[in-house]
């Protein structure tokens, strides 16, 4: 019998725990057809061996290398995250530790780059050089014979590899985990108005800085806030200290939501960020259908998410 994990995580249990109910139960809502139903934690937020990659075994020595250093950090993080947030449920100043910061950045950064919705923005990345390449060539966009001059190695580039190996670049997670430790960090509590959803990529990001040539949306951008539920009553806020200055005073402080809207300006973030699906605990998603509505977009997992220079005169792109 086989040893091999089949359904790899691209969300911990853990935290999905955290919006289950007693039976470790919760709601599913799928953004491109409206459904929702309830299923496991166990079969929520994963996929047949989502980690899995030949080459990398090949280099490592091992196999199912990431899913097992996961596994392990995880482990980390769930005690971790569980001493925070019964503290945050039960007094005002949180009191958080550098080495809690250290540990939940740490996950914040892997959680980052793990999901199915970064798997798909590489590969437009690819596809979007690709575009820009056959442009500056003049070659025809449904001549597929023609030869393109991409770098050596690109044109081959497979999107789950990649991704796999971005996962392990060290150097890029220590950078991200510098930068969240660097921001204010508050703690928002649902209270008596409803309950928080969570995604398939929960960590979501809003700039309060636009126009110009940048997105000004990276997690160390002027003016960025983001938002990463926790719990089904507890979300975790991060502010950029320049723009937010102001806000310092809240730092490693939780505090009740004030009203309704509170939360629906936190759920939009979810059903705006995550790729196809959104997590609650209770089968209520009338804020996603709010959001949908408005900005039916959003419920396409394949939605394009880079566009370059040329790509409106492009249209098989």
């Amino acid at each position: 019998m086989s040893d091999k994990v089949k359904k790899q995580h691209f969300v911990p249990q853990f935290l999905l725990r955290n919006f289950a109910d007693d039976n470790e139960k919760l709601w599913i809502y799928d953004k491109s057809t409206g459904r929702s139903f309830p299923n496991g934690v166990a079969n929520i937020g994963c996929d047949g061996y989502f980690y899995d990659d030949p080459e990398v075994a090949a280099v490592t020595g091992e196999a199912q290398f990431v899913e097992k250093a996961l596994s392990r950090a995880e482990g980390r993080w769930s005690s971790t995250l569980s001493a925070v947030l019964e503290r945050v449920r039960s007094q005002a100043d949180v009191g958080l530790s550098h080495d809690e910061r250290l540990c939940i950045s740490q996950m914040l950064s892997l959680q980052m780059v793990r999901t199915p919705l970064v798997r798909e923005l590489n590969d437009q990345m690819r596809r979007a050089m690709e575009r820009a390449l056959r442009r500056s060539f003049s070659i025809d966009s449904e001549d597929d014979q023609a030869e393109i001059p991409i770098p050596k190695g690109l044109s081959d580039i497979e999107a789950k590899n990649f991704h796999i190996v971005s996962m392990l670049n060290h150097e890029s997670i220590a950078k991200y985990q510098s930068i969240f430790i660097g921001h204010i960090w508050t703690f928002l509590r649902a209270g008596r108005h409803g309950h928080f959803y969570t995604s398939d990529h929960p960590l979501s990001r809003r700039p309060h800085i636009t126009g110009g040539w940048m997105s000004h949306s990276g997690i160390g951008s002027k003016g960025i806030e983001m938002s990463f539920p926790l719990a089904e009553d507890v979300t975790l806020l991060m502010y950029d200290r320049e723009h937010f200055s102001t806000m310092e005073f809240i730092d490693g402080k939780a505090n009740d939501a004030l009203a309704p809207e509170m939360l629906l300006y936190y759920n939009s973030m979810q059903v705006q960020e995550s790729h196809r699906f959104l997590y609650s605990r209770t089968s209520d998603f009338g804020h996603a259908e709010i959001v949908l509505k408005d900005e039916p977009r959003f419920r396409d997992p394949n939605r394009k998410m880079v566009i370059v220079s040329g790509d409106e005169d492009y249209p098989n792109g």
